[in-house]
């Protein structure tokens, strides 16, 4: 089933009306819950966040750093220097374990961008974020990380299916540049203005992660009948997910909760569920003006 055609659709673009300051009070569930979680939430207007936990505190990137992975190839195909046509190559170093998609796959298979770029985002495929990684470099990958105004972020190691514990480290950000990137990304795609990328490279970019297959976390949350598009991230002791809610919307928010150091990392979907629950009931009895 995973290997079936990938989703594709559209949305419109309309304006956003801006919500008013508040805090969302959730200190009671982070003092229970059972780990370190960071948690930034965020509208698209310019007043501060609504929930701000950890917020400029490292945590092990995970998975989520595919989402920069991903903003490098689509620059990448507006300066022209990479299509999602063009084919690459796998190399030796690419194949690994946790790869649902490319699997089967082995050293020497040419797979196009466009295919690696859907199984990357929407299955997490491991295979297809080496080749991307190895094809544009981790130089080029930072540089594009730095340019997004991501200053706590680094990509310094390929995925793999077992990471050792002195490695899980090694690729690291922050619930705020996290946040920051997905605000961006919705920014251009919503007011239709150039900011981490142009304003279709956005709207293609949160289309991809409008298929994601992993919605355990967050979207398990929102009870609303909305679109999110979002990325989910894990490693052994680490649960993650990372949103745009209702995305191009009246009203979309941003919605990242990064975890590590888990007690019962199997407990931590309903978990972070919850605070997603939390976080949109309370979004939706905010005054909108």
């Amino acid at each position: 089933m995973h290997r079936a055609a990938f989703i594709a659709g559209g949305a419109a673009v309309l304006t956003a009306r801006p919500v008013r300051a508040q805090t969302i009070p959730v200190a009671d569930l982070v003092n229970r819950f059972p780990g370190i979680i960071g948690i930034y939430c965020r509208t698209l207007t310019p007043a501060p966040p609504l929930v701000a936990v950890r917020a400029n505190e490292k945590f092990a990137a995970a998975s989520i750093i595919k989402l920069p992975v991903m903003l490098t190839v689509y620059r990448a195909f507006e300066r022209k220097t990479a299509s999602p046509d063009e084919y690459i190559t796998l190399l030796p170093g690419d194949i690994t374990e946790g790869a649902p998609i490319l699997g089967d796959a082995h050293s020497g298979q040419r797979w196009p961008i466009g295919v690696l770029v859907n199984a990357m985002i929407r299955y997490s495929d491991n295979i297809a974020s080496n080749a991307l990684i190895s094809h544009f470099g981790f130089t080029e990958i930072n540089a594009t990380i730095r340019a997004a105004g991501m200053t706590q972020t680094l990509l310094a190691r390929h995925f793999a299916g077992e990471v050792p514990a002195g490695r899980r480290n090694l690729n690291v950000t922050t619930p705020h540049d996290i946040g920051l990137l997905l605000y961006e990304i919705e920014r251009g795609a919503h007011e239709g203005i150039p900011t981490v990328a142009s304003p279709a490279s956005c709207r293609a970019m949160i289309q991809t992660m409008l298929g994601q297959e992993y919605r355990e976390m967050i979207p398990a949350g929102v009870k609303r009948h909305v679109a999110i598009a979002n990325k989910t991230g894990e490693l052994d002791n680490v649960r993650s997910d990372a949103a745009i809610v209702d995305p191009l919307s009246e009203a979309p928010y941003i919605l990242v909760i990064l975890t590590r150091d888990l007690d019962y990392p199997g407990l931590a979907y309903g978990e972070i569920a919850e605070f997603a629950e939390r976080i949109d009931n309370a979004m939706r009895r905010l005054p909108i003006h």
